[in-house]
C-alpha cells in the first residue's frame, strides 16, 4: 500500500520557498505529470491495472485515502500539506482524495493516460 516519499530540504528566504525532488526517490520512470486543484467533491475513487503514481500536495492540504486491493484490504489515510512529502501508489492501491479549498496536488505517473487502466 502507499509509501511515503520525502522531498528534499525546503529552502526558504524572503523570495519564497523552493522544494526539490530528486527523481532517484521515485521508483519508476516518470512518463506523465499532472496537477489537480481543489474542489468540494472527492477525486480518484479507483485503482489502476499497471500505472504507478506518486501524489504530492504542493499547496494547501489534502486527505489521501488508500485501500490495498490485495491481501487483507488494509486502509490508510494520509494528510498531505504544502509539499511535505508524497505517497507512492502501486497499481493495486484503490485511492480517493479530497482537498481544502485551495489545495493543489501534483502527480507523477509511470504511464501515459489510458482509460482502460482504471479499475473502478
Amino acid at each position: 500500500m502507499g509509501k511515503i516519499v520525502l522531498t528534499g530540504k525546503v529552502h526558504s528566504d524572503f523570495r519564497g520557498s523552493l522544494t526539490p525532488l530528486d527523481f532517484s526517490q521515485v521508483p519508476f520512470k516518470v512518463k506523465r505529470i499532472y496537477w489537480v486543484s481543489g474542489g468540494s467533491e472527492l477525486r480518484g475513487g479507483h485503482a489502476h491495472r499497471v500505472c504507478r503514481q506518486v501524489v504530492f500536495c504542493i499547496q494547501g492540504a489534502m486527505n489521501l485515502r488508500c485501500i490495498s486491493q490485495y491481501g487483507d484490504g488494509d486502509e490508510t489515510t494520509y494528510i498531505l500539506e504544502n509539499g511535505d512529502g508524497g505517497v507512492i501508489l502501486d497499481p493495486s492501491d484503490w485511492h480517493e482524495y479530497s482537498f481544502v479549498p485551495s489545495g493543489v496536488a501534483l502527480v507523477l505517473a509511470s504511464h501515459s493516460f489510458d482509460a482502460k487502466d482504471y479499475v473502478i
